[in-house]
Order: structure tokens, then C-alpha cells, then sequence
């Protein structure tokens, strides 16, 4: 197993991505936390911030697809746009592996995906796919 993690600070919010790869899958985990530095210095990351709970989060499988498997912002941060950051992240992902995104959505939360690009899956009413672009041969 290989377990790969790092931090990113972006516009006040610390994001955690922590990846574990072993032969057959890969599996990831992006987590944001409310993290205005105070001055201390974006370099240093504050431990205390990181045992506070998320604000956002998305957990996710590559095998054949990225399947998302859990996708949540906490209430009183939605409609901010970080649904739509993670999901970019993820897509972004997907891109890189050159696979589809697969997930099943709660009812509520159907018209954000819509919002994002992802379409229905043909013969569903609540599992989305996304497809990667396809790569450009020089």
C-alpha cells in the first residue's frame, strides 16, 4: 500500500487529500476545514483545526470509474460553492485517469448535479455519470 497526503490552503479553507493506493484501487478522501490562519502563517498547519469537524468532504474509489461514494457540506456552508470546488477536484481526477465519475445522489441534491455537468445514467432516476473528456493525440 501507498499512502500518499497533503495540504492545501486555498481562500481560507484548509484542504486535507489523502490518498491510499494499493494493487487493485484507489481510494481518496478531500476534506475541507474553516481554517483562517490568524496570522501564524499558512506554512503550519494547525493541528487543532484538523480535530474540528469538516465543513465539506468527499470520499471516492477508482477502479474501473471514480465512484463517489460520499459527498457532504456541512448546512450551514452550502450554497458557497464548495460542492461545486470538490466535485471540479474530482472531476479533475477522474480526468487524470481518463475515467467516468459514477454516484447516486439523494433526491435533494439531484438539480446540483445537474448544475455540475453530470447526466443521468439511462434507465435511472438517481445515479449520475460523468464522462472525461476525451484526450487530445498529437
Amino acid at each position: 500500500k501507498l499512502i500518499w497526503e497533503t495540504y492545501l490552503w486555498f481562500y481560507g479553507v484548509l484542504m486535507e487529500f489523502r490518498i491510499v493506493f494499493d494493487s487493485i484501487e484507489a481510494k481518496g478522501t478531500l476534506t475541507l476545514y474553516e481554517a483562517w490562519t490568524k496570522g501564524k502563517g499558512k506554512d503550519k498547519i494547525n493541528k487543532q483545526i484538523l480535530q474540528e469537524e469538516p465543513i465539506a468532504s468527499v470520499d471516492y474509489i477508482v477502479t474501473d470509474a471514480v465512484e463517489v461514494t460520499d459527498l457532504k457540506v456541512k448546512e450551514e456552508y452550502r450554497k458557497k460553492g464548495l460542492g461545486r470546488l470538490i466535485m471540479n477536484i474530482v472531476m479533475a481526477l477522474a480526468n487524470y485517469y481518463d475515467k467516468p465519475i459514477e454516484l447516486t445522489s439523494a433526491d435533494d441534491a439531484i438539480p446540483f448535479y445537474k448544475s455540475i455537468g453530470m447526466k443521468l445514467k439511462k434507465g435511472t432516476k438517481d445515479v449520475f455519470i460523468w464522462k472525461p473528456k476525451p484526450k487530445k493525440r498529437l
